[in-house]
């Protein structure tokens, strides 16, 4: 991040400072803080679950879900899932551990975390790989998922429209926790993000993208959007970050 000026950065501060007295006096569904930067064991549930924690089918920019499903269990892999997968196909994600880089180059697919007596689906990149999640595609969904110690993002879109971003936890990914750029349509709600080097949620050059109900604390820059239009920030839980919530324009850069 650069700041132009004196005056930019006053008011990005002032902003930020606001965005998170009114998130805190106003925000009834946000969760609890966890009191370091390891994930929180118990989340007050969104009101997108079930009493069991999982996720109600929720129609967002990506559609409704079709009924192809596929389940990937602890010891299996997710990217071959995902490669073996057509367009319309939900692949289920089974509690444990799963050290990998996962890419979704085709439309459609919906990456679903099961959760069991509070436990996640994690991805761990062991502090060696660089990304989490990156998706390319159009109508992908992101769901449900825990993931922690990757060196670059968490969650990284490249064009990719009608995206959904939903009710993960992202702990210490690196430079960015959820990263969509370049992207139409899309919803940013629900997820608990920490420890990050740059901004926890940043959202570049797309359009028309709605990011309430996250909490994010303990990291460089809150929430960001920079050379966005139509983008939506409200309901959202911003504490304890070097910088709350902040809008740039640089210049240079798509708009």
């Amino acid at each position: 991040m650069k700041f132009n000026n004196l005056l930019v950065a006053s008011l990005v501060i002032a902003a930020g400072a606001a965005g998170y007295y009114y998130s805190e006096s106003t925000n009834s569904s946000a969760v609890t803080a966890p009191t370091s930067n390891a994930p929180s064991k118990e989340l007050n549930k969104p009101a997108n679950t079930s009493p069991n924690g999982s996720a109600k089918p929720v129609v967002g920019p990506a559609g409704e879900a079709n009924n192809v499903e596929v389940t990937v269990n602890a010891g299996e892999s997710i990217q071959a899932a995902v490669t073996a997968a057509k367009p319309g196909t939900t692949i289920r994600i089974m509690p444990g551990t799963y050290t990998e880089t996962v890419y979704i180059d085709k439309d459609n697919i919906r990456l679903i975390g099961v959760i069991e007596q509070g436990k996640r689906a994690t991805l761990d990149g062991l502090g060696k790989l660089n990304d989490a999640i990156l998706y390319s595609g159009n109508n992908v969904v992101i769901e449900n998922l825990r993931i922690t110690r990757y060196k670059g993002n968490g969650i990284m879109g490249q064009a990719g429209n009608n995206f959904e971003i939903r009710n993960n936890i992202i702990v210490n990914t690196g430079i960015y926790g959820v990263f969509p750029q370049l992207g139409t349509n899309g919803v940013v709600e629900y997820n608990v993000i920490s420890g990050i080097e740059d901004a926890a949620i940043y959202i570049g050059m797309s359009d028309n993208v709605h990011v309430a109900h996250n909490h994010v604390f303990d990291s460089v820059a809150g929430i960001e959007i920079e050379n966005s239009r139509h983008a939506i920030v409200e309901n959202n839980n911003v504490h304890n970050n070097t910088g709350g919530i902040l809008a740039f324009v640089t210049p240079g850069l798509a708009i």
